[in-house]
């Protein structure tokens, strides 16, 4: 009987910024080289993201409150062989919206000089 052990470490996969598209490709493996699908099974993905049978966390990610915030989402992912072999394993990801602080140059005047 095969077995399914995650490559991805458990834990944090980052922080990402508000409203921009973003994709991480998640991975574990068969030890006999079976192919494998993922599912969310458990938790809260950020507002706007999903993973796919593939194992690819993407979208683009939301935390639809105020600005200057970010949000923690913690999850479990499932990766199953064609057999029924499962391993799980929890993530979490940040999003945030916390812009930097902006320069805006002043004008500056004609100086001259006689």
């Amino acid at each position: 009987m095969s077995v399914v052990s995650w490559v991805t470490p458990r834990g944090d996969l980052g922080t990402v910024p508000e409203n921009l598209y973003f994709s991480y490709q998640l991975e574990a493996v068969d030890s006999d080289q079976q192919p494998l699908f993922y599912s969310f099974i458990s938790g809260n993905l950020p507002g706007g993201m999903y993973v796919t049978r593939t194992g690819e966390l993407r979208g683009i990610p939301t935390i639809l409150s105020s600005v200057n915030q970010t949000a923690v989402s913690t999850f479990t992912i499932r990766a199953t062989n064609p057999d029924g072999a499962v391993s799980d394993r929890s993530f979490s990801l940040t999003v945030s919206n916390i812009n930097g602080p902006q320069i805006t140059p002043r004008r500056s005047e004609e100086h001259t000089t006689e």
